[in-house]
């Protein structure tokens, strides 16, 4: 569970970081660094050495499937500002709520592109594409080399990783007050 300090250290460079983002479609180094080496920072302050060892397991952890993302997509399906924000997130909680976090990061920008997919008119190509994907590998007729760029939609991060900090701490905040149930 988040301690109160760290909820609002992390709102605030989250907050800030989703209005950078849809600005500017960047996280900027100056807002994420510095937020990873703090974080590290009160992890070492509060628990001493183990709790820097939690923290730089929570920042390289939180790397993982983003950075396998970024690789594969040649940085195009996320950027290096949300790889580093999601870095700094993991300093501060620690591997496992950092990954929750991010968890909760990727199904609301999921649900917001399908959204907004619905709402553009595009959700009938999406799940022809996901099928083609999906199916290529069986029958040669859905196989395809790539999409076409008119097909793909520019989705923001930033947001969603502020929102999943958000939904995160409130199950967990909801959960503790229903365990009485």
């Amino acid at each position: 569970m988040i301690d109160l300090f760290t909820l609002l250290i992390l709102t605030t460079v989250t907050t800030a970081a989703a209005v950078i983002d849809l600005r500017s479609g960047r996280i900027p180094n100056w807002l994420t660094l510095p937020s990873l080496v703090i974080g590290l920072g009160v992890q070492l302050a509060r628990w001493g050495v183990a709790g820097l060892g939690v923290g730089l397991l929570g920042a390289l952890v939180c790397t993982v499937v983003p950075g396998l993302l970024r690789a594969a997509s040649k940085g195009q399906a996320i950027g290096g500002g949300d790889l580093k924000l999601f870095a700094a997130i993991g300093g501060w909680v620690g591997p496992l709520l950092g990954l929750e976090i991010q968890f909760s990061a990727f199904v609301l920008l999921a649900t917001f592109a399908v959204l907004r997919l619905a709402y553009e008119g595009k959700l009938p190509m999406l799940l022809r594409n996901v099928a083609c994907v999906a199916l290529g590998p069986f029958a040669r007729r859905f196989r395809f080399h790539s999409l076409a760029h008119d097909t793909l939609t520019d989705m923001r991060l930033g947001p969603a990783i502020a929102l999943g900090l958000l939904v995160t701490f409130g199950a967990s905040r909801l959960s503790a007050l229903l365990s009485w149930a």
